[in-house]
């Protein structure tokens, strides 16, 4: 038994320091952080959206520009009891995407922001949540790796 041990220790003392653990578990922990803080500060807009709250009105669509990726719209936003006026607005979230020039869609309004009632704004943010839980994982993975090998190295004699 005691042999055993005895290569065991000389083996843990040839190991050279897991630098891309290390490294890797810096940066899964970084993004985690970022993503769960990035997340956080934009989610009770979206939580809102998705409950539909907010101001009710007539968005009237005055531009479109589309790319490759997305298309978005700018026009004005009038509320239903016409108390609120937003002569200048751009939104990205319409569920008519063929939205011309002089529609009036229905949108809500809050928090500077223009959505169409029913969005899935917010799943962009779920999103970047399960990937901030996955890099979590990930950084708690790589750090065990990394102290387990440090805490080989005190120990021995």
């Amino acid at each position: 038994m005691a042999k055993g041990k005895g290569q065991r220790r000389e083996v843990a003392d040839q190991e050279s320091f897991p630098i891309w653990s290390f490294l890797g578990a810096i940066l899964a922990t970084v993004f985690a952080c970022w993503s769960f803080v990035f997340s956080g500060l934009n989610m009770a807009k979206e939580v809102r959206v998705l409950h539909g709250d907010g101001v009710k009105g007539t968005f009237t669509v005055v531009d479109r520009n589309c790319t490759r990726q997305a298309c978005s719209w700018t026009g004005s936003f009038v509320s239903d009891d016409s108390r609120i006026v937003v002569p200048f607005i751009t939104t990205g979230d319409l569920s008519s995407r063929d939205a011309s020039p002089g529609s009036q869609l229905p949108m809500i309004y809050g928090e500077d922001a223009l959505y169409s009632d029913g969005s899935f704004e917010w799943a962009g943010y779920f999103r970047l949540i399960i990937y901030g839980l996955i890099s979590a994982a990930i950084a708690v993975a790589l750090w065990h790796g990394t102290i387990t090998w440090a805490m080989r190295k005190i120990r021995r004699p």
